[in-house]
């Protein structure tokens, strides 16, 4: 993470206005997606994060983007527990109804769906009335 960067778009914006992406493959952050892992723990990087005041974080295990096998909920639940206020939301491998129970149950700000729909696992119409 450049804090330079974001420091400066906290100043700009303001902390409330921003979520902070955190992908990671193993608990380690995976900046981008890539191949390249950093000796850093996604949790770590969250409390970077809130020491900012962003309170939003959009976390992605990225070992199981587009599998349709789950997303990470317990590690967007440790992230959550932090403290802080922290609202996660869970990202990356959404593939069943299922999975968004699971990120409610968890208590997780909110769940990113993509592959499920364009795959039809579910309609937008399902999943609102899954959560509601």
């Amino acid at each position: 993470m450049d804090s330079g960067v974001v420091e400066r778009l906290v100043k700009r914006h303001g902390a409330r206005r921003l979520a902070a992406g955190i992908d990671a493959k193993d608990g380690r952050v995976a900046p981008r997606g890539t191949a390249d892992i950093l000796d850093l723990t996604a949790e770590e990087l969250a409390t970077r994060v809130a020491a900012l005041e962003i309170r939003t974080i959009i976390y992605n295990e990225v070992t199981r983007d587009g599998k349709l096998t789950g997303p990470d909920t317990e590690g967007a639940r440790r992230l959550a527990a932090l403290g802080g206020g922290l609202d996660v939301i869970v990202s990356g491998g959404v593939g069943s109804l299922d999975d968004l129970r699971a990120a409610r149950a968890a208590g997780l700000a909110g769940i990113c769906v993509g592959r499920a729909l364009y795959d039809g696992k579910f309609t937008i119409a399902e999943a609102l009335a899954c959560l509601s």
